[in-house]
């Protein structure tokens, strides 16, 4: 059997900042991960690769060396909150193009410009919550508040039978919600 070593730093911090009087307050909260290393050894004794930053056939996944959520939230005396949230995906490289020699050139034999890097990438999400009375919740927002394409990628590249994209990346666009919570 082949062995996977992956080691990181994880980052989870959160600070309330009160405002002026009658304003309520500001939450800030962040999820981050840092990867420091994601390497595969396919088969007993055979090279190990590392896919730290990279995609691809050999990868198999996006592995951005860092990405984050962070949140930032209103919290009204209102009984009303707004929350900004920002999601960040690193750029990553394609593993065709490592210098590693188990990866490079492995899946094309040359290297490859079309797919040679994604972007980094940036989603912003929009949401609010309100407490009618103690029995009635409402929630509602934008998930992709500005309808961001996912990065495409071409088929032979993509596994899972995913269309032509990774689901580590926002494939719905714009997303509209609208909920409630009712306590009887």
């Amino acid at each position: 059997l082949g062995k996977a070593d992956t080691s990181g730093i994880d980052v989870q911090a959160a600070y309330r900042l009160a405002l002026a009087p009658r304003w309520g307050s500001i939450a800030f909260a962040i999820n981050g991960s840092l990867q420091l290393t994601n390497k595969t050894q396919p088969i007993p004794g055979a090279h190990t690769f590392d896919c730290t930053g990279l995609y691809g056939v050999s990868c198999q996944t996006v592995n951005p060396k860092w990405h984050h959520l962070l949140r930032t939230t209103w919290l009204t005396p209102w009984d009303l909150s707004v929350a900004l949230s920002w999601r960040y995906l690193g750029s990553v490289k394609e593993d065709n193009n490592d210098s590693d020699p188990t990866l490079h050139f492995a899946t094309y034999g040359a290297y490859d410009f079309a797919h040679a890097q994604i972007p980094s990438f940036s989603y912003l999400d929009l949401a609010a919550s309100w407490s009618v009375n103690k029995h009635l919740e409402l929630r509602g927002g934008i998930n992709n508040v500005l309808d961001k394409d996912p990065p495409l990628a071409s088929v032979e590249i993509v596994s899972g039978g995913a269309a032509n994209t990774y689901s580590t990346y926002d494939a719905l666009g714009r997303q509209l919600f609208l909920a409630f919570t009712a306590k009887f």
